[in-house]
């Protein structure tokens, strides 16, 4: 399954969602180590130098895609002012158009198929969609600029641009 095939739950619906805290003295006691669950201390991962060169693996991989346009196997892409040439110039609204979504508070909505975004993803289900397509959500309020995809019909609410 995919996750656009998955259910949608919240994390309270499923589980408790919590920090982590180590009682444990002395903090590198090798009893901790060894056990049936991995035990990793963020200054293992932070500090290792594994972490460091897939950091600069990621760096120069995304420079060479996403900044230079030089794909493996593909001939590098015609550039003008650093900009490739197959490019048209546009602005946002030249390409798309964003809407305000309508407010939907928690006690009008009525269970449904239909997956209602806010500004932080999904917020709960309607029995009717303001959107009948595929769509482009992004957070207005509250997690301004979040971006999200819902590839079925949805009803975005007024804490988001759809």
């Amino acid at each position: 399954m995919n996750f656009r095939e998955a259910e949608y739950q919240s994390i309270a619906d499923i589980g408790l969602l919590g920090r982590g805290k180590s009682r444990h003295r002395p903090r590198n006691d090798p009893d901790l180590y060894g056990g049936s669950y991995p035990f990793v201390q963020t200054g293992d991962v932070k500090n290792a130098p594994f972490f460091e060169l897939l950091e600069t693996m990621a760096e120069e991989i995304y420079g060479e895609w996403f900044v230079r346009m030089r794909f493996p196997g593909r001939a590098p892409a015609r550039m003008r002012h650093g900009v490739p040439l197959a490019w048209s110039p546009s602005t946002l609204g030249g390409i798309l158009e964003l809407r305000y979504g309508k407010a939907l508070p928690d006690a009008k909505r009525m269970p449904g198929e239909h997956l209602v975004y806010g500004s932080g993803g999904v917020v709960g289900t309607h029995s009717q969609a303001l959107v009948s397509s595929p769509g482009l959500i992004v957070g207005r309020r509250g997690n301004v600029g979040s971006v999200y995809y819902s590839d079925r019909s949805f009803f975005p609410i007024d804490t988001v641009y759809y």
